[in-house]
């Protein structure tokens, strides 16, 4: 897959108000035909893709391990800045799992871990004292 393919991909699955590529782009520099709605998040997204894979041109091909090796350190920086909202969160979030799809053809990747049962909620009630002390 090359460096396009995978924008073109992620663009499909992420929409064009986060990746809005230039169909006509040429270079890098140009591969936004406008502002993405985290301007500064996708740029240092698509850049470091760019650079972990050692494209020169868009038509270069990618690798799995080096696309999630590169976007691994802007997540985390992101993450831990106290002005991430919950947009941006949800964006690193939704690029990890088409990053994954597009990959894996959509599969589910196998894991060694034991199948993920799923959480029941429990609703615990509270005594009447401590309902009236909560509500002065």
């Amino acid at each position: 897959m090359t460096f396009l393919e995978l924008l073109q991909a992620l663009e499909h699955r992420l929409g064009y108000q986060h990746l809005p590529l230039n169909p006509q782009a040429a270079t890098l520099k140009q591969i936004f035909e406008c502002s993405p709605v985290h301007h500064e998040l996708m740029h240092r997204l698509v850049q470091a893709l760019y650079q972990a894979n050692d494209c020169s041109t868009l038509h270069d091909n990618v690798d799995k391990d080096t696309c999630f090796a590169a976007i691994g350190p802007v997540r985390q920086q992101t993450l831990k800045t106290a002005s991430t909202d919950v947009d941006a969160y949800r964006l690193l979030d939704e690029l990890c799992h088409a990053l994954n799809e597009i990959f894996t053809g959509g599969r589910p990747t196998p894991t060694a871990d034991a199948p993920v049962t799923k959480l029941r909620a429990e609703v615990i009630p509270l005594d009447p004292a401590r309902r009236r002390r909560n509500r002065r």
